[in-house]
């Protein structure tokens, strides 16, 4: 029978087949979180709001669910889930498996198995990294509206506390001579994701847009030809260290600070 089967051209399944699968998985769960790291604005903050939880991941869960949405938070459980099941599955194939399944156990499976490990080390790793370089992506196209805010404010700093009409209504410190601007109605830029919650201006001529509702500390900056990003004191003597800072274009940067 066996002899017949193979003259005709009939087999079984390959035993390895589900191993193809669980590598479909990891490769479609792989490619979600990178793309989803890139472009959602949100994600670095809700990996990181769920990693301050491990202690506690019922209460971390339903924290997440408030500060993002039910719907982000169910995509990223079942991606991990996924990505978690079919992993171990990968784990289980290459322990038990027998001369009738070699393939899973050859070294080019181990190899495989091991380059799945390292690319989920190297997300995890450097996700933040990588959410630094979506924000810039996002900027970039919004240089035109960062300029519509920093254009009349290079040649008329305000003297006192007031009200603009790309900025609304801000307090001016210190007072005096004042080199920082605190919007009490921060605009909003790059689709209306982030909003500008300061403005600092520098002695060089430099206009630093701070990002509200950034822990990481991210300004949006311009700078004249002569002048590149640096640790600075503001305006309120808070201490900015500079971290790092991308090239946006036209004068502009995407810096970040350790505040």
């Amino acid at each position: 029978m066996e002899s017949f089967q193979q003259t005709i051209g009939m087999s079984s399944p390959k035993p390895y087949s589900k191993w193809n699968c669980l590598y479909a998985i990891q490769l479609a769960a792989l490619a979600t979180v990178l793309v989803w790291t890139i472009f959602d604005p949100q994600f670095e903050s809700l990996a990181e709001a769920l990693r301050r939880g491990s202690d506690s991941p019922i209460a971390a869960l339903q924290s997440a669910k408030v500060m993002f949405g039910a719907w982000r938070l169910a995509l990223f459980v079942v991606v991990i889930a996924l990505a978690g099941v079919s992993l171990v599955g990968l784990f289980l194939a290459m322990l038990k498996g027998t001369a009738a399944s070699r393939p899973v156990r050859s070294l080019r499976s181990l190899l495989m198995l091991t380059a799945v490990v390292a690319l989920w080390c190297g997300l995890a790793s450097n996700h933040a990294s990588l959410a630094w370089q979506g924000k810039r992506l996002r900027l970039v196209a919004r240089v035109a509206e960062l300029e519509t805010i920093a254009r009349p404010l290079r040649s008329d700093w305000p003297k006192e506390d007031g009200e603009l009409p790309q900025i609304g209504p801000f307090m001016a410190y210190p007072f005096g001579e004042p080199t920082t601007m605190i919007l009490l109605a921060p605009p909003t830029v790059s689709g209306g994701e982030i909003c500008i919650a300061a403005i600092e201006r520098c002695d060089d001529g430099a206009i630093k847009l701070q990002l509200g509702g950034s822990k990481a500390a991210d300004w949006v900056e311009w700078h004249p030809e002569s002048s590149e990003p640096e640790s600075f004191v503001g305006g309120l003597q808070d201490s900015h260290h500079l971290r790092s800072h991308l090239r946006l274009g036209s004068g502009w940067f995407l810096v970040r600070y350790d505040a």
